[in-house]
């Protein structure tokens, strides 16, 4: 065959990964999956950050197609949350005032978790958890964020459900506050209100709060008093929900996305 002839790409057929997208349904649908960065320190644990393990979750989609074409990755949000190990520290003889003091937003947590000795929980807290155990580890979603062409198909509580599975075990409670992210401290963020793809139709504060706040209960967390925070206690049954393991994307956005050349591949 002459190079003429292989450059000419009628003398082949489309590869499966071509006719997909190329077919006449505009939705094309992709698995969803979690890669896991986490980062903690080495050495003899001396430090309040000995005691947590820092992590990020990214939310990929995932192209699915015959084994003969390459798969393709679309990032589509992420979460970031961190697990404090209290067991480990007291076991360490580590004092949880310290513990809790690695930053000011983990302080802030600790403040509405704790009564002042670190001995008990608040009471709304305990009310709400009695089975929940002081020594036992603190899993805190500090933040989930999905770009907005990822949005409106549950995939955010999909997720987070799989990822507090993951990391859950051993801990007395999952927390998370509810705070919009275009909302820093109450107050619109310009950049973040064009980052996220907010319009002028986007609630205000205290109504998109009251969103994310039913957003989360979907998964069993719930409020405690009158803390900021919503809290869900592993050792309760979770009821089951029935949230999705695909999404569906348009080619247009897989294009602009993932960079998929929408042109027959020859081969790998």
């Amino acid at each position: 065959m002459t190079l003429s002839e292989l450059n000419d790409t009628s003398k082949f057929p489309p590869t499966n990964l071509t006719m997909s997208l190329r077919s006449q349904d505009p939705a094309i649908e992709l698995s969803l999956g979690l890669h896991y960065k986490t980062y903690t320190s080495c050495g003899k644990q001396e430090e309040a950050e000995d005691f947590i393990i820092h992590m990020r979750a990214e939310i990929v989609g995932e192209t699915a197609y015959e084994a003969d074409v390459l798969r393709k990755e679309i990032l589509l949000g992420s979460i970031k949350f961190s697990l404090i190990r209290v067991g480990e520290a007291l076991n360490a003889e580590f004092g949880l005032d310290v513990l809790f003091d690695v930053s000011q937003e983990i302080f802030d947590l600790s403040a509405e978790l704790y009564e002042g000795d670190y001995e008990e929980f608040k009471a709304p807290i305990r009310k709400a958890f009695p089975e929940a155990s002081t020594w036992d580890d603190i899993l805190y979603v500090e933040s989930l964020e999905l770009y907005p062409f990822a949005r409106g198909q549950r995939v955010g509580l999909s997720a987070l459900h799989r990822a507090t599975r993951d990391w859950q075990s051993g801990c007395a409670l999952v927390v998370l506050q509810p705070h919009p992210l275009q909302y820093p401290n109450g107050i619109r963020d310009e950049e973040k209100w064009v980052q996220l793809g907010m319009s002028d139709s986007t609630p205000d504060f205290p109504t998109s709060k009251k969103k994310l706040e039913n957003y989360y209960q979907q998964l069993g967390f719930q409020k405690a008093g009158r803390s900021k925070y919503l809290f869900r206690s592993p050792a309760l049954a979770q009821r089951e929900i029935d949230l999705p393991s695909t999404i569906l994307l348009s080619r247009e956005t897989i294009e602009a996305q993932s960079n998929i050349l929408l042109l027959p591949t020859h081969g790998r």
